[in-house]
C-alpha cells in the first residue's frame, strides 16, 4: 500500500507497475499456503476462482497497471481486506476480528467464563432468515412482517455466533436468542410494533435486549418513555437490561428526556469507535442531555453516565447468506455489549435479575477515553470485557472464614492479592482448589474463586527475581561442605564445623570443646537470633552431649557422622527431613552409652526464622501468618555397633510447626490454625569401607496431622517417606581432598487427602451462600535426586578448589520436571 500510494502520488506507469508486480508476489503466495484447501472444497484454482474475481470486482486488470490508479485508499484498504476474509474462508476456523483485541475478548475467555448457556438475549432486529451460525440459537420468533435485509443475522452473529471453525465468533455462543421483527415490509417500525416487541421478548425470559432502532438525530427519543411506562409493557420490562445503538448521524443529543425511573428499566447507550480507538464520525454522541426525574436531574442520571462505546467500523458480520461481509454502524458496536452481558449472566446467573448491576459492571469496567472520567463524547468509555470478568477493585473484595461452631467471620483479601508469585511447594499442590472472594455489586455480590496456592507459600519458592539466588546459594553450601575435613577451626577460616575444634579447659576433666563458625544463610529468610553458629561438644566415659545454635539436625540424628547439614534440607535432602524443617536455632543432644555396642540417643532442636523481603510485601507485612516459620523436633534413637565398622540406627522424631505444615504456610492463620504435627522414624546404617571410603544410607517414613484450621488433612494424615544413600572417600586422589556421591529422595508425600473449608456461593441461581468443605488428594510427583562433589586444597597458601554437579527429576520448589545444577569454586590465599 506504500508503493501503491507512491504511484498515485507521481502517477507514472512504472510506479503502477511495480505495484502490479506486488499484488502477483501476493496472490502467488496465497496461492502456495491456501491453493490445495481452496482447490479441494470447490475444485477451481485459487487465482482463477478467487484472485481474478476479486480484482475484477474493484476494476484491476492485470494487464493495464494503470487501472489501479482509479481506487481511492479507502478502496484499497478494502481490496485487502476482502481478501482476507476470503481467504478465511478456507481456514478452518473461526474468523479472527480487530474487534477482538480492542474489547479485550478472546475465545478462550469465553469457554473458560463461560458461554451464555443459561442466557437468554432478546433481539429486536430485522428478521433472521439464512443465518447458519445463529439459527440453532433463536428459540422464538414473531413480528410484524418477515421484512429482511440481513441486518439481523448480522447482529446476532457477533453476540452469539457458533464457535464452529466458519465465520464469525459470537462473544456468548451458547445463549439462547428470542427475536421480533418490528418492522414492516417497508423497512420502518412504530412505537406499537416496538411495544409489541418488547413484550413478547421479556415475557420469553429475555434478561438483555439488543436494539438497532431509534429515531434519527436522538440517542434516546422522548418516545422512549411512553414505550415503557405503558402497564402492559413495565412488568416484564423492567426486568431487563437493554443495550440500544446510539444511531449513526454523528450528532450530539442536546435535548433532556423526561423519565419515569419507578417503571422504566435500564439502558444503555452504544457509540462506535475506529479502529484506533477514536469516535467514529458517524457516531450519535451522549452530549450532556439528562433523564429528568420530574424536572430534575440527578446523579447518575446524565445521558453519558449509561453510554459506553465499542469497535463499529468494518466489522466482519453474518451474511444471512451463508457467509460473511464487513459491515459499519452503531448497530454493530451494541451486540458486542450484549454479548459482554451475557457472559457476566451466564459466570453469575442470578445476575439476570439484575439489570442495573450488570450494567454497572460494564460501565465500571470500560476503559477512560476522552476526557477524564465520563464525558459527553465516550461516555463511560470503551467495552472492555476482560475487565467486566474481573474484580472491579481488587482490595475490596472480602472472603469468610468459619469456626468450628459455624459462625462466620469476613476478612479482606487484600492482603493476597499482589504482585507476589509464589506457588505451594513442599507436596501440597492445591490444583483445582479455590476459596472463594466475593465483592459487592449494587445490592447483590459476585464470587471469585481464587488458586488456594496464592495464599500459601513453601519453604523455598520462586521469588520475583527468580530462583538463582537459592540454586547460587545451595551450590555454594555444597561446595563448601568438603571443608569439614580440612579446617581447623574458625581462625583457620574454615567454613561449617570443622573436624579440628577448640579445646576448652574445664575443672571437671572432661573432654570439652568449642567449634564456631559463620550461620549459614537459608534462602529467603532472615534468621533470628545469632550471626554465628556454635556447637560445645562434651565427651565423658558414660556418653557425649552436644550443646549450640545452628544447623545442629546431623548432630541428633543417629545416622552416620559423615552426613552435612544440606542433607537434612526437605526439598533437596532425603536423611530425616522432619529435623531438617526445625533445625537452626538451639539445638541440645545426648547420646549415652548403654553397652559397648548400643548407645541411646535423645535430643531437641528448634528453629524460628523471618522471612526476607524476596518474598513479597503480602508475606513479610505484620500480621501475616507467614511472616515468620516457627517449629521445634525432638527425638528419640538407638544406635547399634555390629562391627567395629558398621553401624545399625532408629530413631523417632516428632516434629510440631506453628501455623505451618510439611513447611507450607498460608497468609492467612485460620488455614493452618494451631500447625501440624508430624512424626517419622528413620532407619539407617553406616560402614566404614576402609581406605577412606564411608557408605551411609538412611530412609524415612512419617505421618502429619492437621486438623486445627480449615485447611487440614484427614483423619489418616499424609503419609511421607524420604531416602539417602551416600559414598563418601577422604584422600582419594591427594592428600586432604574430599568426594562424595548420593542417590536420594527428599521429603514425599505417598499418600494423603486434604480439605479446605469455606464460604461460596451454593445455589447459582439464586447466588446464596453458605459453607462447603472441599477434600483433594495431595498429587505430586516422586522426586529423585543424584549428587557428586569433590573439593581438595591446593600446594600453596590457603587455596581450594572445589566441583559440584546435582541433576533432578519432580523437584518439589520447580514446575521443571528436570532440573540440572553444576558449580565450581576456586579460592586462593595469600
Amino acid at each position: 500500500m506504500t508503493v501503491w500510494a507512491e504511484a498515485q502520488k507521481s502517477g507514472t506507469r512504472s510506479k503502477y507497475t511495480e505495484v502490479n508486480a506486488k499484488i502477483a508476489e501476493v496472490t502467488k503466495k496465497a496461492d502456495e499456503f491456501w491453493g490445495t484447501a481452496y482447490k479441494a472444497k470447490t475444485g477451481q484454482a485459487l487465482s482463477a476462482g478467487f484472485v481474478a474475481p476479486l480484482l475484477a470486482k474493484y476494476g484491476i486488470s492485470s494487464t493495464d497497471p494503470t487501472s489501479l490508479s482509479k481506487l481511492s485508499g479507502s478502496q484499497q484498504a478494502m481490496l485487502f481486506m476482502e481478501f482476507y476474509d476470503g481467504l478465511m474462508n478456507y481456514a478452518g476456523a473461526d474468523h479472527v476480528d480487530h474487534w477482538m483485541g480492542t474489547t479485550r475478548w478472546t475465545p478462550q475467555l469465553t469457554q473458560t467464563m463461560g458461554s451464555g448457556a443459561d442466557t437468554v438475549i432478546g433481539l429486536l432486529d430485522f428478521t433472521v432468515l439464512n443465518g447458519s451460525i445463529v439459527k440453532n440459537n433463536v428459540v422464538s420468533y414473531d413480528g410484524a412482517s418477515k421484512f429482511t435485509n440481513g441486518h439481523g443475522a448480522a447482529v446476532a452473529g457477533l453476540m452469539v455466533g457458533a464457535h464452529d471453525g466458519l465465520g464469525v465468533m459470537g462473544i456468548s455462543p451458547r445463549s439462547h436468542v428470542v427475536a421480533y421483527n418490528p418492522f414492516d415490509e417497508t423497512g420502518t417500525a412504530g412505537w406499537e410494533d416496538i411495544a409489541s416487541g418488547i413484550k413478547m421478548l421479556t415475557a420469553n425470559r429475555a434478561s438483555i435486549v439488543n436494539m438497532s432502532l431509534g429515531v434519527p438525530g436522538t440517542v434516546l427519543d422522548q418516545g422512549w418513555n411512553d414505550v415503557f411506562t405503558r402497564s402492559d409493557v413495565s412488568p416484564t420490562a423492567k426486568n431487563a437490561l437493554f443495550i440500544v445503538a446510539a444511531g449513526n448521524q454523528g450528532v450530539s443529543q442536546t435535548s433532556d428526556v423526561k423519565w419515569n425511573f419507578s417503571t422504566n428499566p435500564q439502558m444503555l447507550f452504544v457509540g462506535s469507535v475506529t479502529m484506533d480507538g477514536r469516535i467514529s464520525n458517524f457516531s450519535n454522541r451522549p452530549g450532556t442531555a439528562c433523564l429528568l426525574d420530574g424536572d430534575t436531574c440527578k446523579t447518575g442520571s446524565r445521558l453519558m453516565d449509561r453510554f459506553l462505546v465499542a469497535p463499529g467500523e468494518l466489522i466482519l458480520v453474518e451474511d444471512d447468506k451463508g457467509g460473511v461481509k464487513r459491515a459499519t454502524g452503531t448497530s454493530f458496536a451494541a451486540p458486542l455489549v450484549s454479548g459482554a452481558a451475557a457472559l457476566i449472566q451466564d459466570r453469575w446467573p442470578w445476575f439476570a435479575a439484575k439489570p442495573a448491576e450488570t450494567a454497572e459492571i460494564l460501565l465500571r469496567t470500560a476503559r477512560d477515553l476522552g476526557d477524564p472520567g465520563v464525558d459527553p463524547v465516550y461516555g463511560a468509555g470503551l467495552l472492555d470485557i476482560t475487565a467486566a470478568q474481573s474484580p472491579l477493585d481488587f482490595g475490596a473484595l472480602r472472603w469468610y472464614t468459619v469456626s468450628p461452631s459455624g459462625k462466620t467471620s469476613e476478612y479482606s483479601v487484600k492482603q493476597v492479592l499482589n504482585d507476589f508469585a509464589s506457588e505451594s511447594l513442599k507436596g501440597i499442590q492445591s490444583v483445582g482448589l479455590y476459596y472463594y472472594a466475593f465483592e459487592t455489586v449494587g445490592t447483590t455480590e459476585r464470587d471469585f474463586g481464587i488458586p488456594l496456592s496464592s495464599r500459601l507459600i513453601g519453604q523455598t519458592f520462586n521469588a520475583k527475581s527468580g530462583a538463582s539466588e537459592y540454586f547460587q546459594g545451595y551450590i555454594l553450601d555444597r561446595l563448601s561442605t568438603w571443608a569439614k575435613t580440612q579446617t581447623q577451626g574458625f581462625a583457620s577460616g574454615g567454613l561449617g564445623f570443622g573436624a579440628g575444634a577448640y579445646t576448652v579447659a574445664n575443672p571437671w576433666g572432661a573432654d570439652l570443646t568449642l567449634s564456631v563458625a559463620p550461620r549459614q544463610a537459608r534462602s529467603g529468610f532472615d534468621s533470628e537470633g545469632l550471626e554465628t553458629q556454635s556447637r560445645l561438644h562434651l565427651t565423658t566415659d558414660a556418653g557425649t552431649a552436644d550443646f549450640g545454635f545452628g544447623d545442629g539436625a546431623r548432630y541428633l540424628a543417629s545416622g552416620s557422622p559423615a552426613t552435612v547439614a544440606s542433607d537434612f534440607d526437605p526439598a533437596m535432602g532425603g536423611a530425616n527431613p522432619l529435623l531438617g524443617f526445625a533445625s537452626g536455632g538451639a539445638f541440645m543432644g545426648y547420646q549415652a552409652h548403654v553397652t559397648d555396642r548400643l548407645d541411646l540417643t535423645a535430643g531437641a532442636t528448634q528453629r524460628l526464622d523471618r522471612r526476607d523481603a524476596s518474598a513479597g510485601w503480602a508475606v513479610t507485612q505484620p500480621g501475616s501468618a507467614a511472616e515468620t516459620y516457627s517449629a521445634q523436633a525432638a527425638t528419640l534413637g538407638l544406635r547399634y555397633a555390629l562391627s567395629d565398622r558398621v553401624n545399625v540406627s532408629g530413631s523417632y522424631v516428632r516434629l510440631r510447626e506453628d501455623a505451618a505444615i510439611l513447611g507450607v504456610q498460608s497468609l492467612d492463620a485460620s488455614d493452618l490454625g494451631a500447625g501440624a504435627v508430624s512424626d517419622a522414624v528413620t532407619l539407617g546404617l553406616d560402614a566404614d569401607l576402609g581406605a577412606g571410603v564411608r557408605l551411609a544410607v538412611s530412609g524415612s517414613v512419617g505421618q502429619t496431622r492437621a486438623e486445627d484450621g480449615f485447611l487440614r488433612t484427614d483423619a489418616d494424615g499424609l503419609k511421607t517417606s524420604a531416602w539417602q544413600a551416600t559414598l563418601s572417600a577422604d584422600d582419594l586422589f591427594a592428600n586432604g581432598d574430599s568426594a562424595r556421591i548420593s542417590l536420594l529422595q527428599p521429603l514425599f508425600i505417598e499418600k494423603g487427602r486434604m480439605a479446605f473449608t469455606g464460604v461460596e456461593v451454593v445455589d447459582r441461581r439464586t447466588g446464596e451462600k453458605g459453607v462447603v468443605t472441599r477434600s483433594f488428594d495431595v498429587e505430586q510427583e516422586r522426586p529423585l535426586a543424584g549428587e557428586v562433589s569433590y573439593g581438595r586444597q591446593l600446594p600453596f597458601g590457603q587455596s581450594e578448589v572445589s566441583f559440584f554437579g546435582r541433576a533432578e527429576v519432580n523437584p518439589g520448589y520447580t514446575p521443571d520436571r528436570q532440573v540440572y545444577l553444576a558449580g565450581a569454586r576456586v579460592r586462593i590465599g595469600f
